[in-house]
């Protein structure tokens, strides 16, 4: 089995550059409630901790660094009662003063797949239909699900999108006006000494 594809949250978030404890615990704490099965938790959390051996291998490789610190074999997740989990009442309001139709595009799902699960639960409508108290509250677990799903990608999108500029701008800074051709240009050829580095 391999973990990476099957966790793909986790290759992501270790693909940035640094992490606070806070961030980590939270991200474990996303996992947990990702997945409530115990052996894709056990799995899940042996990947995280093979991540941060790498992760502090390379750190202090770049620091010249030969000897590592022995990382504890186990991250402890937060208890239940200290994780934040969001809450979706003001969104859940707004989806029960829409149309079948357009919780389908809220949710991000095709009308068919929102009518498939629909049939599921014994509830047939069209797509210009509301649902009543009684149906909305047979897949109100569903909706959350959906938009914990959606605020979860999204976060992961913009941290990547901050990595990335963050990288594009240290890159950019780091090559600015430090070329050799650069150098040439501005005081021209001269006199070239090179100097043996030992």
């Amino acid at each position: 089995m391999n973990l990476l594809s099957t966790f793909p949250e986790i290759d992501k978030f270790f693909q940035n550059d640094q992490f606070t404890d806070v961030e980590l615990n939270i991200f474990l704490a996303q996992i947990e409630k990702n997945y409530s099965d115990k052996n894709l938790q056990k799995a899940a959390i042996s990947l995280i901790n093979l991540e941060i051996h790498k992760f502090d291998i390379e750190k202090n490789i770049v620091k010249g660094i030969t000897t590592i610190e022995k990382i504890p074999n186990k991250k402890k997740l937060p208890s239940k009662s200290k994780i934040k989990t969001p809450d979706f009442s003001a969104e859940l309001l707004k989806l029960k003063k829409l149309k079948i139709e357009q919780i389908a595009k809220q949710i991000d799902w095709s009308f068919i797949k929102l009518n498939s699960f629909l049939k599921h639960k014994k509830i047939i409508k069209s797509n210009y239909s509301y649902l009543n108290e009684g149906e909305f509250k047979k897949i109100e677990e569903m909706l959350i699900s959906r938009l914990t799903a959606i605020k979860r990608i999204e976060k992961s999108n913009s941290i990547a999108e901050t990595v990335r500029v963050k990288k594009n701008k240290t890159i950019k800074s780091l090559y600015k006006g430090n070329d050799v051709y650069t150098k040439i240009e501005k005081n021209g050829l001269g006199k070239v000494i090179y100097i043996r580095k030992s």
